[in-house]
Formats: C-alpha cells, sequence, structure tokens
C-alpha cells in the first residue's frame, strides 16, 4: 500500500511538473498574451499572430482596426485575408474573417463604429452566405487565461509530433519564438512552428504552405475542394434557390456603412479555374450561385464580379487552394478595379505603377516577391498541378 502511495505521489509530482512546462510554454509562446498585449508587439516588432489555441478572429481583428484606426478596411471571410499594406498607399488593415456572415459582419460593425470609422470598405462576399442549405457556422468567444484543456492540447501535439522536445527547450527555456522560416518574429504557437497567421497589417501568411511541407494542407491538385463539390457540403452545399432573407442582411450591412458615411466597394473574390469549371458543370447543384451574381451586380454600389480568375488573367498556379487566391490574385483583384474604374473609389488609394510591377514579376505564385523575400525558402508547386516557379 505504502509502495502504491509513492507511485501515485511520484506521479503527481510529474503531472504537476509537465503541467508547469506546458503552461510556460504556452505563455512563452505568447498563446496567454492578451490582444491588447499582441497588437501592441505585432506594431513593435512586425509579429506574426498565429494561434493554435484561440479562435479568436472577431476579437482579435476588432482591436487591431481599433488600434491602427485605419482609412481603410477589408472586411470579408478568410477570401479577403491577402489584401496587404503594401498594396495601398493609403493606412489600411485587413479584417478578413473578423466574421463569416452578413450578420457577423453587422455585430462587427457594432462593435468597431464607436471605436473607430474608417473611411472604406472593400467587403468581400462570399456565394454560400447566401445558401439557404448552408447553416451560419457557429463562432466561440476568446477564452483568456490558463485551463486543463489547454495544457492538454500541448500533450496531444507533443504525441502527434506536431512539436517536440526541443520546441519545449526553445521556447520555455530561451523565450526564441523565431523559426528557420522567416525572419519575422512570432506569437502563438502556429506561427511559431509554422509560419502560419496574421501579419501586423492583418493579412494572412500561410508559411509552409508555399514550400510544400505543410503537413496540415489537403487540398494538393485541389482534391479537398473538388471533393466538397462532388458532395455537395459545407461552402460547396447544393442549392437551387438563394436565400433572400440573408440578402437582407447585406442590405442591413451596406446601409449600415453609407449611414456612418463609409464607402463600400463590393467584390466577389476568385475560384481556381479547376473548381470553378466544376461547378458550372453542375448548374442545376450551383443554380442559386448565378441568381446571386445576379443580384450583386444589382447593387446600387460599386460592385465587382471575380469569380472568374480569368476576369483577372489570373491562372491556378496563383491560388493556396480551391476557393482562396494568394497574394499576386489580389494585386491583380485592385489593378483590375483601377482598370476598370479608373476615377472610382479604389484608384486613389494604391499605386498601380507598383501594382503593375509586382505582378509582372511574380505572376503565376501565390506570393509576391516582396513577400518571398521574408522567407528562408523558395515557393513550390505546392498545389502538384504542374506550375513553374
Amino acid at each position: 500500500m505504502a509502495y502504491f502511495g509513492i507511485i501515485l505521489a511520484f506521479g503527481l509530482i510529474a503531472a504537476l511538473a509537465l503541467g508547469s512546462v506546458y503552461g510556460l510554454f504556452l505563455w512563452r509562446a505568447g498563446e496567454l498574451s492578451s490582444l491588447s498585449d499582441i497588437v501592441a508587439r505585432q506594431g513593435q516588432t512586425g509579429a506574426v499572430y498565429g494561434s493554435a489555441v484561440h479562435d479568436d478572429s472577431f476579437a482579435y481583428k476588432l482591436q487591431l482596426v481599433s488600434t491602427a484606426k485605419p482609412n481603410v478596411i477589408a472586411l470579408g471571410s478568410s477570401r479577403v485575408l491577402q489584401f496587404r499594406q503594401a498594396h495601398f498607399t493609403e493606412t489600411f488593415i485587413n479584417a478578413g474573417r473578423a466574421m463569416t456572415t452578413p450578420a457577423e459582419e453587422i455585430k462587427f460593425l457594432d462593435a468597431l463604429l464607436p471605436r473607430h470609422k474608417p473611411k472604406v470598405v472593400i467587403l468581400g462576399v462570399d456565394f454560400w452566405w447566401f445558401n439557404p442549405n448552408w447553416p451560419y457556422p457557429d463562432r466561440h468567444m476568446r477564452r483568456d487565461g490558463l485551463d486543463l484543456a489547454a495544457m492538454k492540447r500541448v500533450n496531444e501535439w507533443l504525441l502527434e509530433g506536431k512539436i517536440t522536445i526541443p520546441d519545449l527547450w526553445r521556447v520555455v527555456v530561451r523565450g526564441d519564438t523565431h523559426n528557420t522560416l522567416t525572419r519575422h518574429d512570432n506569437i502563438g504557437v502556429a506561427a511559431i512552428k509554422r509560419g502560419y497567421g496574421s501579419r501586423a497589417d492583418g493579412s494572412h501568411d500561410y508559411g509552409l504552405r508555399y514550400f510544400g511541407t505543410d503537413p496540415a494542407f489537403d487540398d494538393a491538385r485541389f482534391t479537398n475542394t473538388l471533393s466538397r463539390i462532388t458532395r455537395g457540403v459545407v461552402q460547396f452545399t447544393h442549392a437551387e434557390n438563394f436565400a433572400a432573407p440573408r440578402f437582407a442582411e447585406l442590405n442591413q450591412l451596406l446601409a449600415q456603412l453609407v449611414a456612418a458615411d463609409i464607402t463600400p466597394v463590393v467584390i466577389l473574390t476568385p475560384l481556381a479555374k479547376a473548381v470553378l469549371g466544376r461547378m458550372l458543370a453542375r448548374p442545376l447543384a450551383y443554380a442559386y450561385v448565378s441568381a446571386f451574381r445576379d443580384r450583386i451586380k444589382a447593387l446600387k454600389f460599386e460592385t465587382y464580379d471575380f469569380t472568374d480568375p480569368e476576369s483577372l488573367g489570373s491562372n491556378d498556379c496563383e491560388f493556396l487552394d480551391g476557393f482562396h487566391g494568394g497574394e499576386i490574385v489580389y494585386q491583380r483583384i485592385l489593378a483590375e478595379i483601377v482598370k476598370r474604374n479608373p476615377r472610382g473609389t479604389v484608384a486613389p488609394l494604391v499605386s498601380i505603377t507598383d501594382l503593375r510591377r509586382s505582378i509582372a514579376l511574380s505572376g503565376g505564385r501565390a506570393l509576391s516577391a516582396e513577400s518571398a523575400a521574408t522567407y528562408a525558402l523558395a515557393e513550390t508547386d505546392f498545389l502538384e498541378i504542374g506550375c513553374t516557379k
């Protein structure tokens, strides 16, 4: 009995010791930092923030915009995240993925406007928002502080090989949050391990994905996205008619912007050509998408439909996956908007000469030359579709 008690005591001591190490790892990695401290550190060092613990895009982007107080912001899902400050001559913050639906965008603006009012909002609108068979996703509030679930997650990462004992040592003992991939300071485990997260301007870096070494990437040859189309699931759920009440939410959002004297520019961002082609081959399954695009074009605002990447002169090699274009795609979007409407809202916000130079230099790639220069590796054909990079 005494022997059992000794074993139990040693087990408890070991568990407490491990728990302390795990807690220190999360703290030193920046996972327990407040959002105000994270944003302040990004402003000072240009750090990339990529949490593996928190789903905090709403609160984080609200803090980021409120602190930076930019003249221009991008709103929308993850499909606007490749707009960067470097693309604009005005102050800019990317608030993409702070919201995933028009209803959530309204909540974001309600929270933002008492703190800051930008002059222009580039609003990315996704077709699946208006699919009556696509349920609005649940979002979780950020949980600050250390808890058992977070420490358990560190243990799981170790067992799964996502982090290593040397990772624990260098972060806990040395306080080293850098990696060999970039020269960035990093906040959060995803940024430290994968170079994955938000830049100081709110735009997104995909880190290891650019080099074909990200174990979390599952859309080479667009297999995951194309499978969603075949099965009619998540963003590519099939539907015949769009959900009119959700357009009412979009109209409310636009009216809210106008009432605040903020100019909206509405854009439909592109799909990879292979993905769009597969959808067009199933017109009945995606009948609502055509109706949705017609409804967007009828809005009494500056609107641009770039669903087809060929409208931008882009190709699939410039994509990150089946429905996220890379940085060059989004430079093409800005350049094309100025080309179509040289006296419009966007033209005075960007340097068209710089955009065209970057596109000419890095066409066919996901990363611009400027962004690529921050990495120690060269971009590869990570999509495995025969791209020369």
